[in-house]
């Protein structure tokens, strides 16, 4: 794919690993000067981007380096994201922690299960099955901050 060996896939998804740690690390920093909130929905506005940016990458043939700029983009701020989630979870719940927590961590989990099957529908080579799935978990991430943002009437 994209006339690129496995062994600099693995290299560029070594990097992005590296980001994920990177991004937790700074959620964590940040979270002591910007709201929990407002910091959800800013990671949540950053992998929509990045969303945007495979896709486009991945229907127009685009570049390699905009495709490893999309995945960056995409899956950096997924532990932020994962580390906000369950803390609001916690702290909006008083009690039932742990329920609330083991029933966050399953819902992963059941997402992939169901999406799994998807992947590979049309082979390898074909992008839609991802494209679909990346578009989909971002739609159901929004429909979600908002029913956060109205029911709930979280702060901005």
């Amino acid at each position: 794919i994209y006339g690129v060996s496995p062994l600099h896939f693995s290299w560029m998804f070594a990097g992005i690993g590296i980001t994920l740690i990177v991004s937790s690390q700074l959620t964590g920093k940040l979270v002591d000067y910007i709201h929990t909130q407002t910091l959800l929905r800013l990671l949540t506005c950053i992998q929509i981007i990045g969303v945007c940016i495979v896709s486009l990458t991945l229907i127009q043939h685009g570049s390699f380096i905009f495709l490893v700029i999309g995945f960056i983009t995409l899956v950096a701020p997924v532990t932020g994201v994962a580390t906000l989630g369950f803390s609001i979870a916690m702290e909006e719940s008083t009690t039932g922690n742990g329920s609330a927590s083991s029933l966050l961590g399953l819902v992963q989990f059941l997402f992939g299960g169901i999406v799994t099957p998807l992947v590979n529908v049309k082979g390898e080579y074909n992008s839609m099955p991802y494209l679909t799935i990346i578009i989909s978990a971002i739609v159901i991430l929004v429909i979600l901050h908002l029913i956060n943002f109205k029911v709930f009437k979280t702060k901005r």
